[in-house]
């Protein structure tokens, strides 16, 4: 099986000749807003945290399921959404990830831009599927977004807030005249109104989590896009232990089993992952993501078993080296 940094250098070489605009900043050589900084501490605040050894108490079985939304999956991890940009470097790019995701029994999420009767196609044939929508400028669109996303049978449906200025490849910003800022009120009819779950991705604020909470969100992605937002804010990370939401999820720079068990420790119930389940659909479709995800797994259960806890909701920060 190949190592995570072997399908990396593949992913690469294939994405250089399928969508070259974009290569180095899905392969991790560079990218995020401006100069960087922040796409690059998104891992960098991941490998300062240390796990503590507890080899005299060490398991020699671990459960790796958690609940989400009313379902349970085999782990905390799930795809980070993406858009039909990914698409360019193969068409069944989706279809790919989808099979993986149901074969190893975790949720499916889907970003934006997509188009909506393929999101449809996509709702009817895999199960436990989030769909991501953006904050859209006009308010037309953005009525039309929920509504569609609201008549689909999903495990919930997310918004990105992180969006609202678009999204940066350097200097250069994507989207910045389709999504703008949502007013609370808007957000909250939406919640109110949802038929599914409403997660509310791009959290990285006390004061965001507190609109977040008094709106009644039923979950929250702590993210900074990727380092895609701007430059010179925490990574999710460091924010994570300062959020306290009773279902909350991270993004950004999780690049091993041992980085999700991190995650875990300070209050996370799940881990989306996404460069590296591009890297698998790149180089080997379905199969390749199953590797990525197996990856994932074999890492997370050998950190629970040296760490000392039998099932994901032992985990704290006692088991932080401090």
């Amino acid at each position: 099986m190949k190592s995570l940094e072997e399908f990396r250098f593949e992913a690469y070489r294939i994405m250089k000749e399928k969508i070259p605009s974009m290569a180095k900043s899905w392969c991790d050589i560079r990218g995020g807003a401006g100069s960087g900084v922040t796409f690059r501490r998104n891992k960098e605040a991941l490998r300062e945290i240390i796990l503590k050894p507890r080899f005299l108490s060490a398991k020699d079985s671990v459960d790796t399921s958690v609940e989400l939304f009313g379902g349970k999956f085999s782990l905390p991890l799930m795809p980070a959404p993406f858009g039909m940009r990914i698409q360019s470097i193969r068409r069944d790019i989706f279809e790919a990830i989808a099979e993986a995701c149901e074969e190893m029994k975790i949720p499916m999420t889907l970003g934006y831009p997509m188009d909506p009767s393929y999101v449809r196609e996509l709702c009817e044939s895999y199960s436990s599927l989030i769909w991501f929508i953006k904050p859209m400028r006009s308010k037309d669109k953005m009525r039309e977004l929920f509504e569609i996303a609201n008549s689909l049978e999903t495990l919930a449906i997310g918004m990105d807030i992180d969006s609202i200025c678009g999204i940066c490849e350097g200097s250069t910003v994507l989207f910045e005249d389709q999504f703008s800022p949502q007013s609370v009120g808007e957000l909250g009819e939406m919640i109110e109104n949802s038929s599914s779950p409403f997660i509310l991705k791009g959290i990285l604020s006390e004061e965001d989590l507190k609109v977040a909470l008094e709106l009644g969100a039923d979950g929250i992605v702590v993210s900074n896009h990727g380092g895609t937002i701007l430059d010179y804010i925490p990574s999710p990370i460091e924010a994570l232990p300062k959020l306290d939401h009773p279902l909350k999820m991270i993004d950004g720079g999780f690049r091993s089993g041992v980085d999700v068990l991190k995650a875990i420790a300070l209050g996370a119930v799940a881990v989306l992952i996404g460069r590296p389940i591009l890297w698998g659909a790149t180089v080997d479709g379905k199969d390749g993501v199953i590797q990525i995800l197996s990856i994932f797994q074999r890492e997370l259960e050998r950190a629970m078993k040296i760490t000392g806890i039998e099932k994901l909701d032992e985990a704290s920060e006692s088991i932080l080296w401090k």
